[in-house]
């Protein structure tokens, strides 16, 4: 059998297929099917960027915003502007992860001699603390704004189902600035080595805006050869193919493989960089046509988005941050197609209705516009309908600090019906609570099979030991109540 003079690394999956009659060896490079698009087929919108984020342990803030991105244009959804940086924030700290983890531990033991990424802990301290530093900081963006360091959770269609506070941004400003050190050390390091002399007329596409270094704000598809259409139009331009070893899709164009990343960025839109990104886009020998140098391009590019992080933060700082989500806009948008009369609820009020019902807002006391809270749920809507002696109240997202408040200021009593706050969650209906309100029933809103495990067990729990019978609309459906001569009427 021939005896090979190099071995080839896989990021990824290979596979070598020997036949020993032939003395023949076959690479092949494999990758998993997914079948992603088939599981979302049929589920709500809301799932997708809860599912799709499972397509990769590495980069699934890409996919979580790609999908939600989707259903915004779907719905003709526009996010506020402080909902847009947050993205781009969390998009940040995607890419410097990424990054980081392919230069240092892949990459660099390559070039230093090194047979594996842990072995620079020993032999090179300096390179890995800069590493550890970016990762922490990467880390510490995306726990902070999407809700955990991998899959987010606070993402949503129309903007966040939670935001962080100003002192947290303050917080985590301090931390990025900590690490421009490693940031540009970085980009020193992989403009020192010696990368292979290759050069090949390489294919470029990036998605572009025209106006911005940007990986999210991007309007077109474009490529080093005079290629130029909008985003939606990429079928257009970029063809899916099999090929019989993979059960992966390939994409081409023309009937020819191309490259995208930091170098394909750098090569279209490196001129958009600023400050001292540009400096080092500028000063670096980057070369185009060595498909090697895609490494010092993901190291000028993580300079770049560790300076990103430092403006974003900034202006997010500067001009605060807004709650907003798809299901919020959507209710504005019926409203105003529907013309209906709008009342603020910024202090406690009474709505009058017909035969003496009475709709009243117990909660809340104050305007909370421009504020930002640190637990949005502590603004919830909380109201008592009062009809034919019998009293339904309504906790909306009340969590247990509101609840707590509600008890001691003796805004709450005695009632027949708890509609529970949060859709059911362990934060929520507290025994404390249930004490003092008695409800005889208890209505849980909250979807089928919802991604957060609503209702919580201890909710069901705590109810079923104040004695309230219980109504699921995630079991029950659609739950009707009629107060009938002074009698509660299920349907």
């Amino acid at each position: 059998m021939q005896n090979t003079q190099f071995i080839t690394k896989i990021e990824g999956h290979g596979a070598l297929n020997v036949n020993w009659s032939k003395n023949k060896v076959i690479l092949e490079i494999h990758e998993g099917e997914r079948l992603f698009e088939g599981m979302v087929v049929g589920r709500p919108a809301e799932d997708l960027y809860w599912i799709t984020p499972r397509i990769c342990g590495v980069c699934p803030i890409a996919h979580n915003l790609a999908a939600i991105k989707a259903i915004e244009n779907a719905l003709s959804l526009e996010p506020s502007r402080s909902s847009v940086l947050l993205r781009k924030l969390l998009l940040d700290a995607q890419m410097i992860q990424s990054h980081v983890l392919h230069l240092y531990f892949l990459v660099a033991p390559d070039y230093l001699g090194l047979d594996s990424g842990t072995e620079i802990i020993r032999t090179h301290p300096k390179y890995f603390d800069q590493a550890l530093a970016l990762k922490r900081v990467s880390d510490l963006i995306a726990d902070t704004v999407g809700g955990r360091s991998i899959h987010p959770t606070s993402t949503a269609a129309g903007g966040f189902h939670k935001v962080p506070s100003r002192a947290v941004l303050k917080k985590l400003r301090r931390e990025i600035e900590g690490v421009f050190e490693a940031a540009e050390g970085t980009v020193h390091l992989f403009s020192s080595l010696n990368y292979p002399e290759v050069e090949t007329p390489l294919v470029f596409f990036s998605q572009t805006n025209g106006r911005t270094f940007d990986i999210y704000d991007t309007r077109h598809i474009s490529s080093n050869k005079g290629v130029k259409v909008k985003t939606p139009l990429y079928k257009d331009i970029i063809q899916e193919v099999v090929k019989g070893y993979s059960t992966a899709k390939f994409g081409v164009h023309r009937d020819r493989g191309f490259m995208v990343g930091s170098l394909a960025r750098l090569n279209l839109q490196g001129n958009f960089l600023n400050g001292k990104a540009k400096q080092f886009y500028k000063e670096t020998s980057l070369n185009f046509q060595n498909p090697f140098h895609n490494n010092l391009a993901q190291a000028i590019e993580t300079f770049h988005f560790v300076q990103e992080a430092d403006d974003i933060l900034t202006e997010l700082i500067e001009s605060g941050v807004d709650y907003h989500t798809a299901e919020a806009k959507i209710f504005e948008s019926l409203v105003a197609e529907k013309k209906l009369k709008k009342v603020t609820v910024d202090h406690p009020i009474n709505l009058n209705f017909a035969n003496g019902a009475v709709l009243k807002f117990i909660y809340p006391e104050e305007s909370f516009v421009g504020m930002t809270l640190k637990n949005v749920h502590d603004s919830a809507l909380v109201g008592e309908l009062d009809f034919e002696d019998k009293k339904i109240l309504f906790m909306s997202d009340a969590e247990k600090n509101l609840e707590k408040r509600l008890v001691e200021e003796g805004r709450v009593g005695d009632v027949d019906v708890l509609k529970t706050g949060h859709h059911g969650s362990k934060t929520s209906s507290n025994d404390f609570f249930l004490r003092v309100t008695k409800p005889e029933y208890a209505i849980i809103s909250s979807g089928a099979r919802n991604r957060y495990g609503h209702p919580a067990q201890e909710v069901l729990s705590r109810l079923a030991s104040a004695g309230a019978q219980i109504f699921r609309t995630d079991l029950d459906g659609t739950i009707t109540l009629e107060i009938r001569n002074g009698s509660l009427i299920w349907k």
